[in-house]
């Protein structure tokens, strides 16, 4: 079982976080498919099991001055094959906010 693409330490507080990246559907009730693999599913039920809040999924929707952020936590892994406006309802920042802010929440926890 491997680890998420990013590992980072902010003011002591380590997060983890798995990167997707989607293209933005033509149509809005069109699912998006950012779940890959089961390896990477049970390393966040595992993860959620042993009590973590600090590991999550960053998704961007779109590409350019058109993409989105939506950042996941891991907890909820397996709900990531989803319709955008279900992955903005989970995610916990702003899908406008920059990547500094998505990063400093991420090591906030849920």
């Amino acid at each position: 079982m491997g680890n998420p693409d990013v590992e980072g330490v902010i003011n002591g507080d380590q997060c983890w976080i798995e990167l997707k990246s989607n293209a933005r559907p033509a149509r809005a009730n069109t699912v998006i498919r950012s779940k890959t693999r089961e390896s990477q599913s049970e390393w966040h039920r595992d993860r959620t099991a042993a009590g973590s809040r600090m590991h999550w999924v960053l998704i961007q929707v779109g590409h350019a001055h058109s993409a989105k952020l939506y950042l996941i936590p891991g907890s909820r892994y397996d709900e990531i094959v989803a319709v955008e406006s279900y992955l903005a309802a989970m995610s916990k920042v702003e899908p406008d906010a920059p990547l500094a802010q998505v990063l400093l929440r991420a090591c906030e926890g849920w």
